[in-house]
């Protein structure tokens, strides 16, 4: 209990003031434990902070997995657009996980660059590749425009990171409110 404890206070610290800003006096008093006690479960804030991206990118990966498993016999639109609806999402109901991950992006810590965002490029790697299995999925059928599935499953992603990150910069909901008019242009041009 207090390990996992110790890694949902992390995750708003790290969240809100960056690796470097937070220290482990703060996370320990905000669980009700003294620093020292950190130790029994984490060896250093390297430790806990790789612990928090783990669990975070573990919680991604099994919410993406499941909703390509949900979304696996709809047809090729309706897949594309609950997907793309879905990722937002995702990164909309947890402001604070929303945060973690633009401060990794953005500004990992120096020392776990690599070890941080290698996962996460792997993660994405494997991201795209399905996204263009479906896409050529849709060109085999004919729902489609033919063209590289590759390229488009790039230019798709592009849109919803665009969406992900009007959001974060905004603090704005509005965007979700304009998925379907952002979707109707994208799928104007993709389809067949």
């Amino acid at each position: 209990m207090t390990a996992k404890r110790i890694l949902i206070v992390a995750l708003k610290h790290f969240s809100a003031k960056g690796y470097d800003g937070t220290s482990l006096a703060e996370i320990a008093g905000d669980v009700g434990i003294k620093k020292p006690s950190i130790y029994a479960h984490y060896k250093s804030k390297h430790d806990l902070f790789l612990a928090v991206v783990e669990e975070v990118a573990e919680d991604y990966r099994n919410y993406r997995q499941q909703v390509l498993l949900d979304t696996k016999t709809m047809n090729f639109e309706q897949r594309l657009y609950c997907i793309f609806e879905s990722m937002i999402i995702y990164f909309l109901q947890d402001r604070s996980k929303m945060a973690f991950w633009v401060r990794v992006w953005m500004f990992p810590p120096v020392e776990l660059r690599d070890t941080i965002l290698m996962p996460w490029k792997n993660l994405n790697t494997v991201f795209v590749s399905i996204i263009e299995n479906i896409f050529q999925e849709g060109i085999a059928k004919g729902e489609v425009r033919d063209g590289n599935a590759r390229d488009m499953a790039n230019t798709y992603l592009c849109l919803l990171d665009g969406i992900i990150t009007r959001v974060i910069l905004t603090d704005d909901d509005h965007y979700i409110n304009m998925l379907p008019q952002v979707w109707q242009c994208f799928w104007a041009g993709a389809k067949a």
